[in-house]
């Protein structure tokens, strides 16, 4: 008598497990470098508006340090993964005013401030432990030309790119 198990084998199974795990290795760091990318894009769409903004406060209060209420910016109701720092008046009156967005990329700290001048240009820099490899956050945001400098005194290093 001939008898037929339906079912799947205990390699087949193994097999089909190795695969799934095999693209998910693949597709995790993709997933995540489009969810950086697509939060950076998110503050290079506001600190235009922020810059310009700061400027008009400048020239309507004739100096002084404004705070990102001061501004006359709607938000979106949601800023959770980016804070803002802005220079003085002082700054912007001189040509020398940027405003900067401290990004957090991750759960674990992990920080980048994403900077725009007067002029437009576009600055990127973060703060890594000496002993880290050279897999840079800028890096992934597509920034090119960077350097990394480490003090004499012990800590962290830094990260700096300018577009």
């Amino acid at each position: 008598m001939n008898t037929f198990n339906k079912g799947f084998t205990l390699i087949e199974l193994l097999v089909t497990v190795l695969i799934i795990g095999a693209l998910v290795s693949i597709a995790l760091p993709q997933y995540d470098r489009a969810v950086l990318r697509s939060r950076a894009a998110e503050v290079w769409t506001v600190l235009p508006t922020i810059r310009a903004a700061t400027e008009a406060y400048c020239l309507a209060n004739g100096g002084g340090y404004p705070q990102v209420e001061d501004l006359s910016i709607d938000f979106p109701s949601q800023r959770r993964n980016f804070a803002i720092n802005l220079n003085s008046c002082y700054s912007f009156a001189s040509g020398y005013g940027q405003v900067t967005a401290i990004f957090y990329y991750d759960k674990n700290g992990g920080r980048v401030n994403l900077s725009l001048n007067q002029k437009g240009t576009k600055y990127c820099s973060e703060y890594v432990p000496r002993d880290s490899s050279d897999d840079s956050v800028c890096r992934k945001l597509g920034f090119e030309n960077g350097y990394k400098s480490c003090g004499s005194g012990g800590g962290d290093c830094s990260w700096s790119f300018t577009e």
